[in-house]
């Protein structure tokens, strides 16, 4: 899956965001020695584009430099998309010449956009040079718990190049990426090194490595599809493992996290009313799992010593239009006072080590990090600005830790999870994503809403062996914060 390539300033909204016609070539290393083809017909020929959301973009043709009319169909994530793979640059060139790309796109609000992406590099090779691992040995043995830099060749290219690189699992999910080119944190041509951060990875995993160089010799089309921008050019990608040290556990169906809770608190007119100190209140295993068919009605859970979950049935479940699923755990609560229905008592946080997941019979093993849940705790704490007609204008929010200081944003965390529920407590109102640490901020603020806020319940940062946390439960105003891996 190629990166996004696209570098704009802020525009209107559009039924398409970003689309791009692309040459480009897949490559593969296995050792220290020079990165070879991925496979017979490496070279190959794309042509995509991205819509603002499901359903908006109906349709996309385009037509070559030699007038043939292309058809594109859509690959998901919003996305139309077409990509054809030959065997050497020569046929890859004969079936889509340089030249000028005219794309039609059919869209629900906008009617029909023509864009033309004009296709040529100039020089006689107008792709970058092909990437190469330079620490390929010691990306065979990630230490998960440290700070490990990724390392490359030279590519000799300019600022003006993009790279991009993205590490995924066994099951392909996105664990870590670079910011998209353009945003600050980015990286270009120059780029010769990536840190990535301690805990975002996971014991005993193989993680393939994407590295992405892009080049384009004309500006990005901003003019023929108002509100969506276009690019045309050339790239190189290279896959390569990378393996964290740790007890292998092998690829697994799914996807599992750890999801901790602080109790619930109120609020007090605008302001939350969350009481200090405020005790970790319980944890529950998640488990989700995508493009299968035939869902179970359960699953069974099991961690190591210490984590409560001893072949344990899945309390919750639930799916998403028959193409995913998702399983949790009961509750398992740090107090044996007053437990919910259906919860256990565990007098210890969960420890790291290997979690199973009994899916249709079949175990699923995740091996996760220490969560240092005792040490890593943040809650964050809203309060609202209302109109003159009682609805929401502004959610503010502070971190406090356990104590009830105030503190500032931890290290250890990455993005909170803002959430809006209607008044019945049914499905969320408004969902929005911000990434601290001077990542991506939102562009608008949460929708006008009824002033009528239930009980708030403060959260903390997720443990490292979990890509969610549950630092957010409200009847109303949710807030979940997450760290990632």
């Amino acid at each position: 899956m190629l990166a996004l390539i696209l570098v704009t300033g802020a525009v209107q909204a559009a039924d398409v965001s970003q689309f791009r016609v692309l040459k480009g070539q897949y490559f593969v290393q296995t050792s220290m020695g020079a990165a070879t083809a991925e496979s017979v017909t490496n070279f190959v020929f794309q042509c995509v584009a991205e819509a603002q959301m499901s359903g908006v973009l109906t349709n996309l043709t385009f037509t070559t430099p030699s007038s043939q009319l292309v058809t594109a169909f859509p690959t998901g994530d919003s996305k139309f998309g077409f990509e054809q793979g030959f065997s050497s640059l020569s046929a890859l060139n004969t079936a889509f010449p340089d030249g000028n790309y005219v794309l039609t796109f059919k869209t629900v609000n906008d009617g029909t956009k023509v864009a033309t992406l004009p296709l040529s590099g100039g020089p006689t090779d107008p792709y970058p040079a092909t990437p190469h691992l330079s620490n390929f040995t010691a990306a065979q043995a990630v230490d998960p718990a440290s700070d490990f830099t990724l390392t490359w060749d030279p590519l000799g290219g300019t600022v003006n190049d993009f790279v991009f690189v993205t590490l995924r699992d066994s099951g392909t999910n996105e664990v870590f990426s670079t910011p998209s080119p353009g945003t600050p944190g980015s990286l270009d041509g120059t780029s010769t090194s990536l840190l990535i951060p301690a805990r975002r990875l996971r014991p005993g995993q193989v993680y393939q490595v994407e590295l992405f160089i892009a080049r384009a010799y004309q500006p990005p089309n901003t003019t023929d599809y108002p509100g969506a921008s276009g690019v045309a050019g050339y790239f190189k990608q290279l896959h390569v493992n990378l393996v964290t040290t740790g007890t292998q556990t092998g690829p697994a169906v799914g996807q599992f996290n750890l999801v901790f809770n602080f109790y619930g608190g109120t609020f007090n007119d605008t302001n939350s009313g969350a009481s200090f100190p405020q005790p970790l209140g319980y944890y529950f295993a998640l488990y989700n799992v995508q493009n299968d068919v035939n869902y179970p009605a359960s699953v069974t859970f099991t961690g190591p010593g210490g984590s409560g979950l001893t072949n344990i049935t899945s309390q919750v479940n639930g799916s998403s239009f028959g193409t995913s699923a998702f399983y949790s755990s009961p509750q398992v609560n740090f107090s044996p006072n007053n437990l919910p229905p259906g919860a256990v008592y565990s007098p210890t946080q969960p420890p790291g080590g290997v979690y199973t997941v009994n899916y249709k019979g079949t175990n699923q093993q995740f091996n996760l990090l220490d969560p240092l849940s005792a040490s890593q705790q943040v809650l964050v704490v809203p309060s609202v600005v209302l109109t003159s007609s009682n609805t929401i204008q502004e959610i503010r929010w502070t971190y406090k830790n356990s104590s009830g200081m105030m503190v500032a944003p931890q290290p250890y965390m990455a993005n909170i999870q803002l959430r809006v529920d209607g008044i019945s407590g049914g499905p969320f109102f408004a969902f929005y994503l911000f990434h601290i640490k001077g990542q991506k901020a939102p562009n608008s603020t949460p929708p006008a809403h009824s002033a009528g806020l239930g009980r708030y319940q403060g959260g903390r940062k997720p443990p490292s062996g979990s890509s969610r946390a549950g630092v957010g439960n409200g009847h109303r105003v949710r807030f979940r914060s997450s760290i990632g891996a």
